[in-house]
């Protein structure tokens, strides 16, 4: 898939996330992830990006564990 896809995907996780949505949240940032880590064989910028958006709902979930563990 395309990289614009991943950053739609993103986007959309973002306003999830910012309604309080946080599954779908998570599952939008999980869809994205898995187009950026076949990107650049895993490389690409946004993995790390992603990869802390999923942290940062794990934190407002107060699931600590998993936000340290990804």
């Amino acid at each position: 898939m395309h990289t614009r896809v991943g950053q739609m995907l993103m986007n959309i996780g973002h306003l999830y996330k910012a309604q309080g949505n946080y599954s779908d949240s998570r599952n939008e940032f999980k869809y994205a992830l898995l187009i950026f880590e076949n990107k650049d064989n895993g490389q690409n910028k946004k993995v790390s990006e992603i990869y802390g958006a999923i942290g940062s709902i794990d934190i407002i979930e107060e699931n600590y564990e998993s936000a340290c563990y990804i």
